[in-house]
Formats: structure tokens, sequence, C-alpha cells
């Protein structure tokens, strides 16, 4: 369902020079390989908050031509700008018709680039197939007092033709992500959001990770509350060991199939069953079929290792159990394929595990489980892994985890206390 909001700030007044602005003012992450692309180039067509200190960029590559593109400037824009977060528009494929867009826009005052943009999203049927682009946004380059000595100039300004291009092309290879979801990308920071479009669950998800990111962290005692047992959540471990490590996880995506199949068996071998760590999964779903799956995985066993391990698998085939034209399109019949596969490997009984899955029990803890996390650290990016009372939002490989492991418990043996978690 498309809710249309209304801009609740007079466009001109939030649009201000880009200069200045760094890549280092919005990552956390110094590593980031994504800062070859994900910084504020002085061509971009940006536009910021009232709070000019705000510390959230959403990079927005729009596939102009598509109607994602509309609805992106009618829905998402304005509540992330709302939200506080800054916005660079840039085009998500470099055609000959997105390339004169973006070159008649670089001419215009900075305080009329957004507008613009927005204004030939609205039209973008009428000029993506167009030899002369400019012929269809007159009306909007007139508004601007952009003459036809200007534009002809503008057009061939083959600088920033260069820079479009080598910009497209490491975006490309690094950027664009091979999902089943509409042709536009978001970063908000390095954090990637595909499709974002008709799903409000989405949008939501979005101003979640803006408000997280311009706020305060929380303070440990909060998290520890909100880390507190709970039901739905599956544990493993001593419960008197040092260390509890929280990992909310969804089986939609590959990531968890790649952390349970070649991470879990070290962490457990090396750290759960010397007594040293306790694991709980909680899982977080998006949308119905993920639901189901995750129901089947509470239902399937008492054993937790045997819950991991049909989570891990429903994540490394999650391309088939879902629907191929996008991850909310509902599959009927992929809870059903998915325990036909489990059933041999993990012993289970597919009648019984469906008839679990469906009633209303474990569809409650599910939910209950992702509002708790929603409303007491703002849940947006899966995997997210609480190790003590830190939150990361890393899915580490076996080097990088045993490392943060270690300094954890270093710090607990040493009684070094934090005042207030860290995202990592």
């Amino acid at each position: 369902m498309k809710i249309v909001i209304r801009f609740l700030y007079f466009m001109a007044a939030l649009i201000s020079p880009s200069a200045g602005f760094t890549a280092e003012k919005f990552f956390s992450s110094p590593t980031n390989q994504n800062r070859q692309v994900l910084y504020v180039a002085s061509e971009d067509v940006v536009i910021w908050p009232h709070q000019r200190d705000t510390k959230v960029v959403l990079f927005a590559f729009i596939p102009f031509g598509e109607d994602a593109a509309d609805v992106f400037f009618t829905q998402v824009a304005p509540k992330a700008i709302s939200a506080g977060a800054g916005i660079v528009v840039r085009p998500k494929t470099l055609t000959e018709q997105t390339w004169q867009l973006f070159a008649l826009a670089a001419c215009l005052p900075e305080d009329r680039r957004y507008v613009f943009l927005r204004a030939a999203a609205s039209k973008s049927r009428s000029w993506e197939k167009a030899r002369s682009v400019h012929s269809y946004l007159r009306p909007e380059l007139d508004k601007a007092g952009l003459k036809q000595s200007e534009i002809a100039s503008c057009l061939g300004n083959t600088k920033l033709r260069e820079e479009m291009v080598t910009r497209q092309k490491i975006a490309e290879g690094r950027l664009f992500r091979p999902v089943p979801m509409p042709n536009l990308h978001l970063y908000l920071n390095e954090h990637y959001f595909p499709g974002l479009v008709d799903e409000p669950v989405l949008t939501e998800t979005l101003l979640r990770a803006i408000r997280k990111a311009n706020g305060r962290p929380r303070a440990v005692s909060a998290i520890a509350e909100a880390l507190a047992p709970t039901v739905g959540e599956i544990t493993i471990g001593d419960p008197a060991a040092p260390l509890h490590i929280v990992r909310y996880d969804t089986p939609e995506f590959p990531a968890a199939g790649i952390f349970f199949n070649d991470v879990f068996p070290h962490l457990k071998s090396n750290y759960i069953d010397t007594g040293k760590v306790r694991f709980t999964l909680r899982p977080y779903t998006w949308f119905q079929n993920g639901n189901e799956v995750a129901a089947a995985v509470l239902c399937a066993s008492d054993d937790p290792i045997v819950q991991f391990r049909l989570f891990a698998l429903a994540a490394a085939t999650s391309k088939h159990w879902q629907s191929a034209s996008g991850f909310w399109n509902y599959r009927r019949d992929g809870l059903t394929m998915l325990l036909k596969e489990a059933q041999k490997e993990l012993h289970i009984d597919p009648a019984r595990v469906l008839a679990c899955a469906s009633g209303s029990d474990a569809r409650r803890m599910l939910s209950l489980l992702k509002e708790t996390a929603n409303e007491t650290f703002d849940y947006f990016y899966s995997p997210t892994t609480f190790i003590g009372t830190t939150e990361h939002l890393i899915n580490y490989n076996w080097p990088a985890l045993r490392a943060v492991i270690d300094k954890e418990l270093s710090r607990i043996e040493h009684g070094v206390v934090s005042d207030e978690p860290s995202a990592r």
C-alpha cells in the first residue's frame, strides 16, 4: 500500500552546498570498502535536513524511468528528511538519458537541483527513451532560468561525464546486489537497504536506522533488560558462562546460512562447549515466508542444534522457498518444500512441524521478539549480534569473531565495565 506523504519542509531551505562533507563524517567503520563510492561529490544532488550536524546520509541510487523513482521522491525521501537524514541522489543506471538529466541538474543552482530531479522522476515515463531529455523538462529548466546556450554547455561537460562513468562502474561492481528486489538501491551510511518501495515495513526500518544513528547510545542497563531471557529464543551453553552472545537473524537472507555452517561450529567447540560462552539465537523475520520458516524452526525440535541446522538450511536455500520476484511476495509452497528437503537430514516430521508452525503460539513468540527488538534498540539490520552488551552490525567471519570474543572475555576477567554500549 502506497502512502503519499507531503514534504514537511520548504525544499529550498533544506538544500545546501555539499562542499566540505566527506566520508569520515558519516562512517563509523574505518575500513569500510564502500568509501570509494559513498562520499559526497561536489556535483551530487544533495539535500540536508535543518539539523546540519546530521550523522546520517542516505545514498540513493535511483532507477529513473521506473515507478520506483517517483515512489522514492514522494514516499521514502520525505520521511527520511523529516527524520533527520541527508540525501545524496545518483542514477542507478547511467544511460544517455539519465546522463543528460544529471548534467542539467549539475548546472542548476543548488537550491533547484533536488526539486528538478523530483519533477523529472514524476515524468520519467515521457523522457526515458527520448533523444532530447531537456525538451520534456523545459518547464523545470525555465523556472531555473537556464538558457538554451547554457543547456548545450552543460551537456558538453566531458569531465563530469567521466567522473560519473567511473563511479557507475565501481557501484555496479560493489554496491548493487543481485537480490530479487526493485531496481532501487539505498545505503544509509554503510548499511544497505534493498528496494524500500511498496513495502511499509522496509521504510519503517529505514526510519529506525536514522533515529538510531542520530541518537544517543542506550545505557547498558537498558540493553541488559532488552536482552533478558524471553520466549521464542533458542539458547545453548552453560547458563553460568561469563559471556552471553545474542544474535538476531533471519532465515530469509543467505548470511545466516554462512554463519551457522562456517562460523558456528568453531564458536561451539572453542567457547560454548568449554563453558566460556552462552549463545542465543532470536529469529527476526521480515515477510510472510520468513515468518512461516522461523515458526517451523521453533517447532522442529527441542534440541537447539537441530533448530540451528534447520535455520541454516533455510537461509542457505532461501532463494528456492521464497518468491523469485521479491522477498515480500508470498510463495505458498515454500515451507513445505523446505521441510521435505530437511526431513531426511534432521529426522523431522514435516506434517507435525507444519501443524505446529501454523498455530498461534509460535507466531506470537516471533511477534513478541520482533516488537521488543524494534522498540528497545531500534532494530534495522540483519544480523545484529550483541556480544555482552555491545551491539555489532557485522556478519563476522570466524577469525574476526574470535578476536572480538577474546577481547570481551578479557574485559570481563579484568572487571572492566563500560558505561554505554557501542554499535560496531
